[in-house]
């Protein structure tokens, strides 16, 4: 809710559904805005990348660890695209999908795809007759409770007590099903209805896979360990509690067996609580869903351990970085948001500052779009632009078309590998030097500035 221009527009608890006014001020009007204004970014719409493209360093095979990223392959409506990157190509496709790219690249580096955090879920739901609450109306997310965030251990990974919108549609898929005439009674009752979501920062972690078999295209496995369980169930406890102490006249949880605590009944708030712990979180008996997903091509200081370095570049091939929240080294304990946006931003900033060396070292003038001269007389497309405005007609004429986007330069390219291929090396050989983690949770620090510092510049 932080985000919004106006908490109390009529659109803003609607938002969960889309935001076609702007007012939640997200990426579509804010950085792709901001992108697209300087004249020097362009956009493809229902383009589906199916593979990075790379080719060898010194003459070695392109599956080796020493070769180059130079573009991607993709479909545009049916119709095939080649972007050829000159510098670099950068991979956001977000926790789920970017591993699946790489593994459909023929990346093997085994922990894409592994450590992923899916942020577990489940809820409870107080009716309060006659309120009239509407909690689908207004800004969603604006209460949060940490009481119970360092969890049972006291180890940092416990819960937050959220309070989400309650839209009927929400409200009755969340709940378990127990004929119909129950799911038309949570329809009819859902302007009196508040809910509490449990947020669990996890300790456990899954995989996803490419599988094209798959309507998702991907397959996922993923269990809720018993200690988040454990934290979850506390949460639960006091989700109940809550909704007790603020007057609800019913509680239910979300539980397939029926689970539901009326005051009416006059029996203790204590014995339905130990009832809900009996029941505990297991698996196909509790409805549990995701936040949000983080992890699952994590960052570090070691291809034995991770899938990038440091500023986001991928140990197993050159010139490929990922800036999404699949390089988070482990589950944020909030709304990773924040946390996506400056650890993007750090390998943005650390990209661009190595591009702006290569180009004085070579002597090149930043953003000049001349290719290099051995690609002339190709015939191949020069700028992305030029690509964009041929696509139409050429590739309707030929559903095979096949569009260039610069040219690689592969002799500056093979300089720039040489350099970091021999720092992987060296780290990869030697015992982990003090890792760079801690780096990470000082630049952690300042998220605090930079979520502010964006807010305000909206």
């Amino acid at each position: 809710a932080q985000n919004f221009r106006d908490t109390s527009a009529k659109s803003a608890g609607w938002t969960c559904f889309g935001d076609k006014g702007g007012n939640k001020q997200g990426t579509m009007v804010t950085f792709l805005t901001d992108a697209a204004r300087t004249g020097n970014a362009a956009f493809i719409d229902n383009c589906a990348v199916k593979r990075v493209t790379r080719t060898a360093a010194k003459g070695g095979p392109a599956s080796s660890a020493t070769s180059v990223a130079t573009g991607v392959e993709a479909e545009v409506n049916g119709h095939k695209l080649r972007v050829s990157a000159r510098r670099c190509v950068v991979v956001s496709c977000g926790s789920l999908q970017t591993p699946c790219l790489l593994q459909r690249s023929g990346f093997r580096n085994p922990h894409i795809g592994r450590h992923l955090h899916l942020h577990p879920v489940t809820g409870v739901v107080g009716k309060f007759n006659g309120k009239n609450i509407r909690t689908y109306e207004g800004a969603p997310m604006t209460t949060v409770c940490n009481e119970i965030e360092p969890g049972p251990k006291k180890d940092g990974y416990g819960c937050k007590i959220e309070v989400p919108s309650t839209h009927p549609g929400l409200i009755t898929s969340s709940l378990p099903w127990h004929g119909g005439a129950a799911v038309k009674g949570h329809v009819l009752d859902t302007a009196d209805a508040a809910a509490l979501i449990v947020l669990q920062r996890d300790h456990g972690h899954g995989v996803v896979r490419d599988d094209p078999t798959n309507p998702m295209g991907m397959k996922i496995e993923y269990s809720v360990t018993e200690d988040d369980k454990e934290s979850m169930i506390d949460g639960m406890d006091k989700c109940i509690r809550i909704l007790a102490a603020a007057g609800a006249n019913e509680i239910m949880t979300m539980h397939s067996e029926k689970r539901v605590h009326r005051t009416s009944d006059g029996k203790a708030l204590d014995q339905y609580v130990d009832g809900v712990r009996a029941s505990g979180i297991k698996t196909n008996s509790v409805g549990v869903f995701s936040a949000h997903q983080m992890g699952s091509c994590r960052m570090g200081y070691s291809p034995n351990t991770s899938v990038v370095d440091e500023d986001g570049e991928m140990w197993e091939c050159d010139n490929l970085y990922l800036a999404d929240a699949s390089t988070l080294p482990t589950a944020s304990a909030a709304n990773p948001m924040v946390s996506t946006l400056s650890i993007s931003h750090m390998i943005a900033t650390r990209l661009a500052q190595r591009l702006k060396q290569e180009d004085h070292d070579a002597g090149l003038r930043t953003g000049d779009p001349t290719p290099p001269a051995s690609a002339a007389g190709t015939g191949e497309l020069t700028t992305y632009r030029e690509a964009i405005q041929t696509t139409g007609a050429d590739a309707k004429a030929d559903a095979n078309a096949t569009q260039y986007v610069y040219v690689h330069d592969s002799e500056a390219a093979a300089a720039s590998v040489s350099k970091r291929a021999a720092r992987r090396e060296a780290m990869a050989s030697q015992q982990p030097p003090a890792p760079w983690l801690p780096r990470y949770l000082v630049a952690a620090a300042v998220i605090t500035a930079i979520g502010a510092a964006f807010i305000a510049r909206r």
